[in-house]
């Protein structure tokens, strides 16, 4: 490992802060490392949390444009009372913005990471999360292409920046985000239920009509069958609405936005994670839901391709095919034998995408 650094972090994760959480644990891990100085450009209460010897800072703000000027005004308080040897964000949007500035001002390495792949897709022009999405799409590409280093959150993703961008393969490293599997992992003496999980922010690039589309066909199909949804969004109730003209809703769990505990429950207690999005960087739930031993059927994004294999550690379809998607779970519900194969498998998999595994080589990354 390369001699300890000191560096400005710019993210906007205010799980930091919270001790047990997943952030909070890799920030104690990485903080063997390095010292981290982390502003969190989230709205809300200020707030700041020492890790050991790294420091965590909610900046507060009453919405993403006040959050965003505070923070840039902390990230030049801080560079301007400390020597840092690098500035890292958590994205090349709001957090690369602020990155750049500092890294330019104080003439320190910038590192950016990029973790879904958003710029030029159509999806998040059209998303209803964020209300500038075309103009920042115009700013991650200028903050990309100035990034001394950059981080991909997938091989898939690493590839794409290269070809689209034109980065300098050297440039820039596949690194995902690594699963706490002390957090994830089977337990026996949790019963399995006919449930298929989901997941995720109910928004529009996780595809959740289609979601309902395929679950809906397979409720009307097998009666002992139920849907529980872990997440919640802008489009819950147009999801609810379809549920009820179908007759369904009575086996839909919607369960919104849930903790640690009932997340890993969730997973445990589950017959398989069905993962719908058209684009996605890594996908963290799918490693989550394969490390407790719940079979994955996914789309061909993110992870797909890497830790989820087809017929090897999960199912894999084409994107937005609902026929195949629709296929893929009734083969698990029909075939025990490939469904206990793809359960080891999957445990077996997840050991590879750990964040003991993958923490030393994203802070060795940072010491390079």
């Amino acid at each position: 490992m390369a001699e300890r650094k000191n560096i400005l972090s710019i993210g906007r994760d205010s799980t930091i802060c919270e001790i047990g959480s997943q952030l909070h644990t890799r920030a104690t891990e990485y903080d063997k490392y390095h010292t981290f100085t982390t502003l969190v450009m989230n709205p809300g209460k200020e707030k700041s949390v020492q890790v050991g010897n790294s420091r965590a800072v909610l900046v507060g703000g009453s919405n993403i444009i006040t959050a965003f000027l505070k923070t840039f005004f902390s990230a030049f308080r801080e560079a301007k009372k400390n020597q840092f040897d690098l500035v890292t964000t958590q994205d090349v949007l709001y957090a690369g913005l602020v990155g750049l500035f500092i890294a330019k001002v104080f003439k320190i390495p910038l590192y950016v990471q990029v973790h879904g792949d958003h710029l030029d897709n159509e999806r998040w022009f059209k998303s209803k999360v964020g209300k500038f999405n075309r103009l920042m799409n115009v700013v991650g590409k200028y903050i990309l292409k100035r990034g001394d280093q950059v981080r991909a959150v997938s091989e898939r993703l690493r590839k794409q920046l290269i070809s689209n961008y034109n980065l300098d393969p050297e440039k820039i490293i596949s690194i995902p985000i690594g699963t706490d599997l002390a957090k994830f992992a089977p337990n026996e003496n949790v019963k399995r239920q006919k449930t298929i999980a989901f997941a995720q922010r109910l928004i529009l690039e996780k595809c959740p009509f289609l979601l309902v589309a395929v679950t809906s066909r397979i409720l009307k199909k097998y009666p002992d069958v139920n849907i529980s949804i872990a997440g919640d969004g802008v489009l819950r109730g147009e999801m609810e609405e379809m549920y009820r003209k179908s007759g369904l809703l009575s086996r839909v769990n919607f369960l919104g936005m849930v903790d640690h505990r009932s997340l890993v429950s969730l997973y445990q207690s589950s017959f398989c994670y069905l993962h719908t999005a058209d684009w996605e960087g890594w996908g963290m739930p799918m490693i989550e839901a394969m490390a407790t031993g719940c079979p994955v059927v996914t789309t061909d994004t993110g992870c797909a391709g890497e830790a989820i294999r087809h017929n090897e550690t999960g199912l894999v379809t084409s994107i937005n095919d609902e026929d195949a998607l629709v296929a893929e779970v009734e083969r698990l519900l029909d075939d025990d034998r490939l469904w206990k194969n793809l359960s080891k498998q999957g445990i077996i998999e997840a050991q590879q995408w750990s964040f003991s595994v993958l923490a030393r080589k994203n802070m060795e990354w940072y010491g390079r």
